[in-house]
């Protein structure tokens, strides 16, 4: 008997589709993560340093992190918000066309 998945499997292309933006900015988010993490490997070893010791090594892998999971958040957060928007804006649109065509215009004139 075979149990049921309890994680839910996460489709890229069903929640993203064909949007080119978000690869776009995974692209760019990993590039600079990379070489955050990369120079803060460098500090870390003793390889690299930054002259009046203003910064170490595990600010920048912090710092790669965050660039890692940041823009990605955001931009899914724009993204839901502007559907939550179209979607709170839908019933009064489908009221106006409503009641102009219950006036004897026609849809396309009520658009």
């Amino acid at each position: 008997m075979k149990l049921p998945s309890l994680h839910k499997k996460y489709d890229a292309n069903q929640i993203y589709g064909k949007d080119k933006n978000i690869l776009i900015i995974i692209g760019v988010s990993i590039g600079v993560s990379f070489f955050l993490f990369f120079i803060g490997f460098l500090m870390l070893i003793g390889a690299f340093q930054i002259p009046a010791n203003a910064l170490s090594g595990m600010d920048f892998v912090v710092f790669g992190i965050l660039t890692a999971i940041g823009p990605i958040g955001f931009y899914n957060h724009i993204k839901s918000k502007r559907k939550k928007d179209a979607e709170e804006h839908l019933p009064d649109f489908l009221r106006e066309i409503s009641s102009s065509s219950a006036s004897g215009m026609t849809i396309f004139d009520a658009i």
